[in-house]
């Protein structure tokens, strides 16, 4: 079994100076959006789903076909894997990269392949940009394009009190890949709330959060921002959303996390109208991740994580 937490969004999306995207996925190790998938015996290769309303699996098939193609894995391929997802699609969770990673650390571990992080990362954005999941445990500055990714240090402790703003609406990514070259005019600015997401100094990484959700705000609006910006200012929290998403949420320091203030928000949300849900990043004990470590070694993150797999349960197969 392979499992695979969601994300909410991401701390920040923007654009080297080469005009080049960036991603800092928040990576959750909540249960709530999780991706499990395992490798079973079958009569032929398959990749199957057990809750996508479509059914879709296109996009896991085709990374899994790579993989056994760059690895050299003759036919008679005789496996199956089966995905179960609890993050819907189209809607900034990351559920599509989800689902291509857990269904190919499904699929080298019932072939007992030794595989990287990087190898299976590099599959995906060949398939399509995609998210960084393997590592919930660091914060990571990634390419979704090029697969280029470096891990700038432990994941922030957060409390994210989050919300569909559009329940009814769905985001395709490909649909606004333009909004890359749109970043370009920014990109000084984000060079800046690079360096403060990499800084290890929360007060700075929170402004970049919410910087990054305001300039998003001017190239894929939200229609309630406004007001969750007033609340977030109220609360005395960072506003994260998914950049080319329909999910928000309030970013609250895990140290600062207290009961009381996550019901109030939580109260407020729903007298909006909305589903509030409660998630968590990082954990208090993240410092014993070094900054600007170089990632190495095999991918056994998302799978060998006891503390995660734990958080995660039930385990369905």
């Amino acid at each position: 079994m392979t499992v695979i937490p969601g994300k909410l969004g991401e701390f920040l999306q923007g654009v080297n100076p080469d005009g080049s995207p960036i991603l800092y996925s928040a990576t959750t190790i909540s249960s709530t959006f999780t991706t499990r998938a395992i490798g079973l015996s079958a009569s032929s290769f398959c990749v199957s789903t057990e809750n996508r309303p479509d059914g879709n699996t296109t996009k896991t098939e085709r990374a899994i076909q790579i993989l056994l193609t760059r690895r050299h894995v003759n036919r008679p391929r005789n496996f199956e894997v089966r995905l179960q997802s609890s993050a819907p699609s189209a809607k900034g969770l990351g559920a599509s990269s989800a689902d291509m990673a857990a269904g190919l650390l499904a699929a080298t571990r019932y072939l007992s392949l030794d595989v990287t992080d990087a190898e299976l990362f590099s599959i995906m954005c060949t398939v399509e940009r995609s998210d960084f999941l393997f590592r919930p445990d660091a914060l990571v500055c990634a390419n979704p394009l090029s697969a280029e990714f470096s891990i700038q240090g432990p994941a922030p402790w957060l409390w994210l009190v989050g919300w569909d703003s559009e329940p009814e609406r769905r985001i395709v990514t490909e649909a606004v890949a333009h909004l890359d070259n749109r970043r370009r005019r920014y990109a000084p600015e984000y060079t800046d709330l690079a360096s403060y997401c990499d800084s290890g100094e929360i007060d700075a990484f929170l402004y970049a959060v919410t910087r990054s959700a305001e300039i998003n705000q001017e190239l894929l609006p939200k229609p309630c921002f406004s007001w969750a910006r007033k609340i977030a200012d109220q609360f005395g929290a960072a506003l994260l959303v998914a950049h080319t998403g329909t999910f928000m949420a309030f970013a609250i320091p895990g140290d600062g996390g207290d009961a009381e203030r996550h019901a109030r928000l939580q109260s407020l949300l729903t007298g909006k109208g909305f589903h509030p849900i409660v998630l968590q990043t990082g954990s208090p004990s993240a410092d014993a991740l070094p900054g600007n470590a170089v990632p190495v070694g095999r991918a056994s993150s998302a799978i060998d994580n006891v503390a995660l797999s734990d958080s995660l349960r039930p385990v369905l197969w």
